[in-house]
């Protein structure tokens, strides 16, 4: 068999050893990492301005309309609070309304348990329920009064203060204190 021949061009065994031999493929690697790395800050800042530009108006129509929320914001306060106190007003009015209706249903209802042999000389009605002062010939009729008073749902207990009796009149005067039922 004969041997062939290598090109001339092509060095059979090449010297390690050289310093002109590098591998051929690192120096191309390293070269294309140093373009990267040229290229990424300019393509980075290209893209950050391309952002801004698109940003830049919409942020600047937003912080027109903020100040324009601000400006309106700051002349409607005035009419927040007073808004706010006819807000509280109209509470206290409905409130004094629903207090009014179930006070004039206890007073009604105190009226018209009243006996004709009992009269009525005082009464007093507050948050805490119903003062009274009445007079009658007999203590008897006092007591049914107060007795057929109880009766009434709205009623929570009666606490009687006072029962005297006036021997120039001839007539008991009772002052007693009903305590309602909480709604």
């Amino acid at each position: 068999m004969p041997k062939e021949s290598l090109p001339s061009n092509l060095n059979p065994s090449p010297n390690l050893l050289d310093e002109a031999y590098t591998k051929p493929n690192t120096g191309r690697k390293l070269l294309n990492v140093v373009k990267i790395l040229a290229i990424a800050p300019f393509v980075l800042y290209i893209l950050l301005l391309t952002i801004n530009y698109t940003l830049s108006p919409q942020i600047k129509k937003l912080q027109a309309y903020i100040q324009k929320l601000e400006s309106t914001a700051y002349l409607l306060k005035p009419i927040e609070k007073e808004t706010r106190s006819i807000i509280l007003k109209t509470d206290l009015y409905k409130n004094y309304l629903a207090n009014r209706q179930s006070i004039q249903s206890k007073a009604g209802g105190f009226m018209n348990q009243i006996p004709p042999t009992v009269r009525l000389k005082r009464m007093v009605l507050d948050n805490t329920g119903l003062s009274a002062v009445v007079e009658s010939g007999s203590s008897i009729d006092v007591s049914i009064f107060i007795n057929n008073y109880l009766k009434d749902k709205a009623v929570k207990d009666i606490e009687l203060q006072s029962l005297t009796y006036d021997g120039f009149s001839k007539t008991f005067e009772a002052e007693f204190k009903i305590h309602y039922v909480k709604n």
